[in-house]
């Protein structure tokens, strides 16, 4: 058995995941897990489709087993979200590789990038930059430009290259034994609106989802497509931070100033300026814009405006993750499940009730993770009720016997 681990959100699964999956297969794996983002993702918003259909359509795929990403995790910053992930597969013990998509398709320098931001100098240099008030994405990059040259320096522009970055960075901060393995990416950039062939990024057909034009069946495979059509129909997708938005707009009007400063990610008195937004702004878009400075990226002002809704503070950030959450698995999977039994360095669960038989911290991390999910539910066109989270039941394919 060769195991693969993806880190993914598979938001929605389409066709450059198809490629990047059955290239694994083909070069360096006989099984894949997908570690893979809850109900809220990386870029700090609800998954279009929902956890449960996501590893429904990723088993159809080529995907054996759906492990999640807690949401604590799922929607931090690059470095966390990385690591949480590379923690995990990490700590399943039957892991061979990690296998990433990149604009370069070589380890090599991503390596060489990743140990130079690991290095004392590097932080000298970065320092230096952030005092000038300039994001921390810029001054990483400048960083690297003055240590390695440009021409290392430009590989850290796309998110793609700076998440392969964060992985090799997490393999050897836990010294692990996991090889990394990457693959270049093949159709549309990230985050393009432009199309080549059957191959769009996954932001496009999402806004395709999300303004009710059918073309995105174009870009996924055909039975995803019936999948999420009928989610469509049933009214449980697309999801939509907009249908929570006056929600998310009470909340933080009504949230005292010391609230806003515990929240996880709030530093260098941005609390202030959200507070002061939250009175002068009449929708999400206004309050991010109020919010706005060179200092803070409009992916961390979204991430800290979803963090003041879902309750995510400090105290979450620095909670370890002590359990492993099964979403779904085919015979496959199942097969990886019984070596992880063995080699597990953390409890693996499939239903709700062993959580009851877990230490604090995870009651703590589940508890918040069915908060979430009961929010997230407010996102859907048609609102779903509380409590799903604990009946979530596991998907299987092609087996009958659960572990």
């Amino acid at each position: 058995m060769k195991v693969s681990a993806i880190i993914c959100e598979l938001n929605p699964f389409h066709f450059g995941h198809k490629y990047f999956i059955d290239n694994i297969k083909k070069n360096v794996a006989t099984h894949v897990i997908g570690i893979m983002s809850g109900n809220f993702t990386q870029r700090s918003e609800p998954s279009i489709i929902s956890k449960k259909v996501r590893t429904q359509i990723a088993l159809n795929e080529g995907i054996d087993l759906i492990i999640e990403i807690p949401t604590i995790w799922s929607m931090s910053t690059a470095e966390k979200y990385a690591f949480a992930g590379v923690y995990i597969a990490n700590a399943l013990g039957c892991v061979n590789n990690l296998c990433f998509a990149g604009e370069i398709g070589d380890v090599a320098p991503l390596q060489l990038i990743a140990d130079t931001i690991n290095s004392e100098a590097f932080n000298i240099h970065i320092q230096k930059y952030l005092y000038t008030g300039i994001t921390f994405a810029k001054a990483r990059e400048l960083a690297v430009k003055e240590i390695l040259g440009e021409n290392y320096s430009s590989i850290l522009v796309p998110p793609n290259n700076i998440l392969a970055v964060e992985y090799l960075k997490s393999l050897s901060k836990l010294n692990s034994k996991i090889s990394p393995y990457t693959i270049k990416r093949r159709g549309a950039g990230h985050d393009s609106s432009e199309t080549c062939k059957n191959f769009a990024s996954a932001s496009y057909i999402r806004h395709l989802m999300q303004n009710k034009n059918e073309d995105f069946y174009k870009y996924i495979p055909k039975s995803s497509y019936e999948i999420i059509s009928e989610e469509i129909k049933s009214l449980r997708a697309p999801a939509d931070i907009n249908l929570a938005e006056r929600a998310i707009l009470s909340n933080l009007r009504t949230m005292p100033k010391s609230d806003i400063s515990s929240l996880c990610d709030v530093s260098e008195g941005i609390e202030g300026r959200i507070f002061k937004s939250s009175k002068n702004s009449s929708s999400l878009e206004q309050l991010i814009k109020n919010i706005k400075t060179k200092r803070y990226t409009m992916a961390r002002i979204k991430r800290l405006i979803m963090y003041s809704f879902l309750g995510i503070t400090k105290y979450y950030a620095d909670l370890p993750i002590t359990y492993i959450r099964v979403l779904g698995f085919n015979s496959k999977g199942l097969e990886i499940l019984k070596k992880a039994k063995k080699t597990s360095s953390l409890p693996i669960v499939t239903k709700f009730s062993q959580i009851n038989s877990l230490d604090n911290i995870s009651k703590i991390v589940f508890a918040k993770e069915c908060s979430c999910t009961d929010l997230y539910n407010m996102m859907l066109p048609s609102p779903g009720l509380c409590g799903q989270e604990q009946k979530y039941k596991i998907v299987v394919k092609n087996t009958v016997n659960t572990p």
